[in-house]
């Protein structure tokens, strides 16, 4: 190898890491990812290393600042690929992407399920209900809905989001954002 290390990236096995990606209902799944070593052509199969499943690439492209349909991706390089993926948790974030041909020996390092939360804010909807309002701010763990419990102080994750919470003796009214 030369002391380049550009080469080196390119013809090392594929590893692309997948950032992002949604459904289209045309296309099936379309991922956002990044080539961090090897290359990646329009037409390669591909092996989604943690969930095994393999696809051929019917497209691969760059946001340029629009969808801009290339060749070939290199190491280093961000774009997108959709290759008929039926559902988003075949191709999750952080998952690693690799040529069948050619598999890369181990996946990314850093790959989680990704925890689904919730970002919201409550506010009482009448004002006499103000020290309820004060409580969340306060951080206290409130007791709501169905024996769920959450807590927070200002816009945090928040598990649970419900539209009433619920007292032993009275019924108060929050309007919540997400």
């Amino acid at each position: 190898c030369c002391c380049c290390c550009c080469c080196c990236l390119l013809q090392d096995p594929l590893r692309a890491l997948i950032f992002d990606s949604y459904y289209d209902a045309y296309r099936g799944v379309v991922c956002q990812f990044r080539v961090v070593d090897g290359q990646v052509a329009r037409g390669d199969t591909v092996v989604m290393m943690n969930t095994g499943k393999e696809y051929t690439l019917d497209e691969i492209g760059v946001l340029a600042p629009v969808k801009t349909p290339v060749d070939t991706l290199y190491a280093g390089e961000v774009g997108y690929l959709a290759a008929q993926i039926k559902s988003v948790q075949d191709a999750r974030v952080g998952d690693t992407v690799t040529l069948k041909k050619a598999p890369a020996a181990d996946a990314l390092d850093g790959y989680e399920d990704v925890q689904p939360m919730v970002y919201c804010g409550l506010f009482p909807t009448d004002a006499d209900d103000y020290q309820v309002g004060r409580m969340f701010m306060a951080g206290c763990c409130v007791l709501l809905g169905q024996g769920r419990c959450c807590g927070w102080g200002t816009r945090r994750p928040c598990r649970v989001a419900v539209a009433c919470w619920y007292q032993p003796t009275q019924q108060v009214a929050l309007h919540w954002t997400a």
